[in-house]
């Protein structure tokens, strides 16, 4: 998943595969609807959150929407990506209607590996 705000100025403006102008509910059906068509299916295993939004309140928008891809059966798991505060993966996971089976992460050795959060 894209992380819509920051992502936007690294791809090429013809290549984004939503409308970058409509509200961001829409840029998430429209960027899965896209995947499903490339990749020539109608569901994906595993759809992960590339990072978080600027706000919660978009944050919420984005994995709401991610929900209703579960709902129905577009995506079978959800997944966190880029989420390296152990309080954010909690309350994200805590207030999530699906819960998230996969966080991927790089994890440094300057911070430890994170170990709370793959201990999570």
């Amino acid at each position: 998943m894209l992380n819509f705000y920051n992502n936007n100025q690294l791809k090429d403006p013809e290549s984004i595969p939503y409308d970058k102008l409509a509200p961001l509910e829409d840029r998430v059906r429209q960027s899965l609807t896209k995947s499903l068509m490339n990749l020539q299916t109608d569901y994906i295993d595993s759809w992960l959150m590339h990072g978080q939004e600027n706000s919660w309140d978009d944050h919420w928008k984005v994995y709401r929407t991610m929900e209703e891809a579960v709902d129905e059966g577009k995506v079978r798991q959800l997944g966190i990506s880029n989420f390296y505060r152990l309080e954010d993966v909690v309350w994200a996971y805590d207030n999530a209607r699906i819960k998230f089976k996969v966080v991927q992460n790089r994890f440094y050795a300057d911070a430890g590996h994170d170990v709370q959060i793959r201990a999570l």
